[in-house]
């Protein structure tokens, strides 16, 4: 398991000194998905440098239910924030939406679903941990990569080695118990038209890691909810997208606080 520490904090905690944007809005908690970690968000940490305090917990990681995971960020979630999760993130937000409602000002949720697992899913699964064994972890986790990527030109080679690159730090023991996590998620479907905060679902529809229509059925059955949709790309939209999402975002963010 990685080294655990309260929160990765992108070198953005100065800004909350700041008598501008950055001390007016809440901090801002990114929830990565499967095998990434704050690395994952570097360019929506990039674009908000000196404009937002973000914090991406990270004593999760080797847990091995989303409930568990949910309860530990708990213990590091702000008294107030805007909160973004990304794919397995986004199950994670959930639960945590459950837990400290009453701390979550927005959320997002990128690429992801209310439902428990499906056949498909865990199929798919296990198919990839068939890989691992035969191939090694580094070649399995770089071939589903490059599947999940539909615009590898908007990929820096730099970026996608950092992102292998936190992968391989995981290791074997942080993949088992988040696909064990994933595989034993609930149905939250039901608790959907009880969020009551700002929310925004961002979908691809070209995702073949969760169904576009998994991804919104979130803004269907969220109340306060809006839905904006990335076209003709896949789960990786805020890398190949950065440049359409990150703007959606601190227009949403920025609506509701105005609101």
């Amino acid at each position: 398991m990685p080294e655990s520490r309260t929160a990765e904090r992108e070198d953005l905690s100065t800004a909350a000194s700041r008598p501008d944007r950055a001390a007016a809005l809440p901090p801002l908690v990114l929830l990565p998905g499967h095998m990434s970690s704050a690395a994952t968000w570097e360019q929506q940490c990039r674009a908000l440098r000196g404009r937002r305090t973000i914090v991406v917990p990270d004593t999760h990681y080797g847990l091995d239910s989303i409930a568990q995971m949910a309860r530990a960020i708990a213990a590091v979630t702000p008294e107030r924030c805007d909160l973004v999760g990304w794919s397995m993130g986004g199950y994670i937000a959930l639960e945590l939406y459950r837990l400290v409602s009453e701390r979550i000002r927005t959320l997002t949720l990128i690429s992801t679903s209310a439902r428990a697992e499906s056949p498909a899913a865990l199929i798919r699964r296990g198919e990839f941990l068939r890989t691992v064994q035969t191939v090694g972890l580094r070649a399995a986790y770089i071939a589903s990569l490059d599947q999940m990527i539909k615009e590898p030109h908007h990929i820096e080679p730099a970026f996608r080695e950092r992102i292998i690159g936190e992968a391989m730090r995981f290791g074997e023991p942080v993949l088992f118990s988040q696909i064990k996590a994933m595989i034993g998620r609930q149905d939250n479907r039901a608790m959907l038209p009880q969020i009551d905060c700002p929310t925004l679902v961002i979908v691809a529809t070209e995702d073949d890691v969760v169904p576009p229509e998994y991804t919104e059925e979130l803004a269907h059955a969220i109340r306060r909810s809006r839905l904006h949709v990335v076209r003709g790309t896949g789960h990786c939209a805020p890398w190949e997208r950065a440049g359409e999402i990150n703007p959606v975002l601190e227009d949403f963010w920025a609506a509701a606080h105005s609101g």
